[in-house]
């Protein structure tokens, strides 16, 4: 099969690589027939497949995606009722194929103005170099360059280790009502994994060694002799997971 995005995850085989290439290109065709060429001025993959660092679980001895697939479509239009009404075509027609594959799908819009002018955020920097274009204009993204690491403000960075952190307390609740399905169990543990990275990642930043990719910055962690042991062994536990 044709790969015309490159590769979707770190050590997935072929065959999983062809099947998320075949779930992207039909999100395309799909998107093409609800979607005006002036609605929009690209829509990307961002998130772990978006970078070329997805992971992937193996069910009945077959690869599958692992991550949910997180898409971003950036609209023409500033009007927030048109944004709502771009965000729900594509979630109509994208929820049934997800569904068939037993895969989540995140989905946002956001305009081209916004992105030119929002402020400099951790979520943009990792996008501007880790996304895949997979519709429109794929020059636009990459020349966002005022998302650049020395740009980000610290409190961006706290606020993704709160963010991270409120996950564990969603864990303890979960426990105090009773987690009797396997679905609550994969959720406790995603939320574990997501706070030691969200944690790690926060060090990572504070300690000037922040990076976009997942791949480099679990390899940042290892080398960083500064950090314990133990927490270095979690955080690779976890990015492995990922």
């Amino acid at each position: 099969m044709s790969r015309p995005y490159g590769k979707f995850t770190v050590r997935g085989s072929e065959a999983v690589e062809d099947l998320i290439t075949g779930l992207v290109n039909e999100t395309v065709d799909m998107a093409k027939r609800v979607l005006s060429p002036n609605d929009y001025r690209a829509l990307i993959m961002m998130g772990g497949y978006g970078r070329g660092e997805g992971g992937v679980d193996i069910v009945d001895g077959e690869e599958r995606p692992h991550n949910n697939f997180d898409f971003l479509l950036i609209s023409e239009s500033a009007r927030p009722s048109k944004q709502a009404v771009l965000r729900q075509r594509l979630y109509d027609i994208f929820t049934p194929v997800m569904q068939k594959y037993d895969i989540e799908i995140d989905l946002s819009v956001i305009s081209t103005w916004k992105l030119r002018f929002s402020p400099t955020l951790i979520i943009w920097y990792e996008t501007r170099f880790g996304h895949k274009t997979i519709l429109g204009d794929d020059r636009f993204v990459p020349g966002l360059k005022h998302f650049r690491l020395n740009r980000i403000p610290s409190r961006d960075a706290l606020r993704l280790l709160v963010n991270r952190g409120t996950l564990l307390l969603i864990n303890e609740q979960l426990l105090e009502e009773g987690c009797t399905t396997e679905a609550d169990r994969k959720r406790l543990v995603r939320n574990v994994m997501k706070a030691i990275i969200g944690y790690g990642d926060a060090m990572l930043f504070f300690l000037g060694d922040y990076h976009w990719s997942y791949v480099e910055r679990k390899r940042r962690m290892e080398q960083h002799h500064d950090i314990p042991a133990e927490f270095r062994a979690l955080y690779d536990e976890a990015a492995e997971f990922r």
